[in-house]
This record gives C-alpha cells, sequence and structure tokens, in this order.
C-alpha cells in the first residue's frame, strides 16, 4: 500500500498503485481487476494526479490514464469508470475532457 494525495482534491487515500505505464495498460489492468470481481463506491478523478477507485478492501491509483488534454487519456479514464460501474463512457468523457489541468470530479454509486 501506498499514501497517495490528489493535489487538485487535496484528499489522500492508502492505495495499491496501478502497474500502468501507458493508457492500453491501464485498460488492460482494469478489466483483470473486474474480472476478478473487483466492486467499487467512489472514483475520484484528478487532472493532474490521476485516478483514485475506492472499493471493497482495495483502492487502486491509475497514475497514467487521465493525461492529456483531450482524447486518449480522459477516453481511457471514461472507459475505466463504465468497466467499473460508474456510467456510461460518453458522458463521462464529457464531464471531465474539459482541457481544465486543476480540474477533479468525484463520481459515486
Amino acid at each position: 500500500m501506498t499514501r497517495v494525495t490528489l493535489r487538485n482534491s487535496g484528499r489522500t487515500f492508502n492505495v495499491t498503485p496501478v502497474s500502468d505505464k501507458s493508457t492500453g495498460e491501464a485498460i488492460v489492468q482494469a478489466k483483470a481487476i473486474a474480472a476478478d470481481g473487483g466492486t467499487f463506491s467512489e472514483a475520484v478523478v484528478d487532472r493532474f494526479d490521476g485516478l483514485v477507485v475506492v472499493g471493497q478492501g482495495t483502492t487502486w491509483h491509475f497514475n497514467t490514464p487521465i493525461c492529456g488534454y483531450s482524447g486518449t487519456g480522459p477516453m481511457t479514464t471514461a472507459i475505466i469508470l463504465e468497466l467499473f460501474g460508474f456510467g456510461n463512457k460518453a458522458k463521462i468523457f464529457d464531464e471531465i475532457n474539459t482541457g481544465d489541468n486543476h480540474a477533479t470530479y468525484t463520481f459515486n454509486k
């Protein structure tokens, strides 16, 4: 476990880091976590520090998905959030694809 503080929201979490050196790896890791039965109650998207997904027992930190002002990074985050049951990826993408590097978004179930 590692402590991560999301600078835009100021929130700190004890997390398990996801090995995601690219957006493609992030999706592969998210699919494995979802297939393993991960259930989640909250997701925090921080345009500067990544994505934290709060789960029953394990909280995961994805470092690379949100990178980029539009396109691949935010779409990867939307795909991951859809995989974890936080809504429709198109709607999530529209919400988080603002280009504001100081933005933070919270999704709850």
